[in-house]
């Protein structure tokens, strides 16, 4: 990836931006209001969701928009689905996921139908199955790699796997993931998952990219260094230092102002000493769900 080359080539030659925005879960409680522009209810829910709108019609200004959803994320599709369908779809790449739930159901074509009906769209940027859910995956990749042939996804990839999902995977798979999304931010740098990944032609995404801006990283001395030097936030200081190291990132917003400050990390470049810096800063923390040891029922 190009310093400042604002997309990268995937494995199976699509290109995809290198930032983008999650949209988090919008809560099924009280969104009926919001999709016939009744913003007088007070709700969280409706307020989540309008404000997840109006940050949805931010990215899409930009050259290289990219929005990250799922099945699982409650309304989240349907919200976006009511932005692009007024959009040029071309210009906006959708990434959703195939949930747990769907898979436990084993009919991943219908699960991936309704997504299409909720998104207003009529393909998918990148469909990834979301976890690698014991008794479940290898099957639901298959059916994943059937839906691909179909040209409804312009490409397949997976979320949350170690190196060991990988390669179980691969023993039987006939299409090669194009990404690896996982939890990635400086306590949780992932060195050697990403080193396996790279070597295997398979593009890390990382999200919360950004630590969810835990304490540590905030009250970090160098990163607070790092922003007075290149008159940036910390947060553009972890996007540029992920960007270097050929990560597509997708922070979670729900405030416009957020948005081209994200976008705003290709105007300045960190040291391989400064790099080596935040590298060393890893603690191993999670902030999420271990694969290894999750209830997948409950994701």
């Amino acid at each position: 990836m190009h310093q400042d080359k604002q997309t990268v080539r995937l494995n199976n030659g699509i290109e995809i931006p290198v930032i983008g925005v999650g949209t988090g879960i919008v809560r099924l409680e009280g969104l009926h209001g919001i999709f016939r522009d009744i913003i007088s209810n007070k709700s969280s829910e409706i307020k989540h969701a309008i404000q997840l709108k109006r940050v949805i019609s931010e990215v899409s200004q930009f050259p290289h928009a990219m929005i990250d959803t799922a099945r699982v994320y409650g309304y989240s599709e349907h919200v976006v689905g009511s932005v692009i369908k007024k959009l040029d779809r071309r210009k906006i790449f959708i990434i959703t996921k195939l949930s747990n739930r769907d898979q436990r159901k084993c009919n991943i074509k219908e699960a991936f139908f309704q997504s299409l009906k909720q998104l207003h769209t009529d393909y998918i940027d990148l469909y990834l199955l979301h976890w690698p859910q014991i008794g479940t995956f290898i099957e639901s990749w298959k059916q994943m790699e059937d839906l691909y042939e179909t040209q409804a996804v312009r490409a397949i990839g997976v979320s949350n796997f170690h190196t060991h999902h990988l390669d179980e995977l691969l023993s039987v798979a006939r299409i090669k993931p194009a990404v690896n999304e996982i939890e990635r931010h400086p306590l949780l740098n992932q060195q050697e998952l990403i080193s396996y990944c790279n070597k295997l032609g398979i593009q890390v995404i990382a999200y919360s990219p950004i630590g969810r801006m835990h304490e540590s990283l905030k009250n970090n001395q160098d990163l607070v260094a790092l922003g007075k030097k290149y008159s940036k936030t910390i947060a553009q200081i972890i996007l540029r230092w992920q960007f270097q190291q050929q990560i597509i990132t997708i922070p979670n917003t729900l405030k416009i102002e957020r948005v081209s400050e994200y976008f705003s990390i290709f105007d300045f470049c960190l040291t391989i000493e400064e790099m080596n810096l935040i590298n060393n800063m890893n603690k191993n923390l999670r902030l999420r769900h271990n694969p290894d040891n999750c209830d997948f029922t409950q994701l």
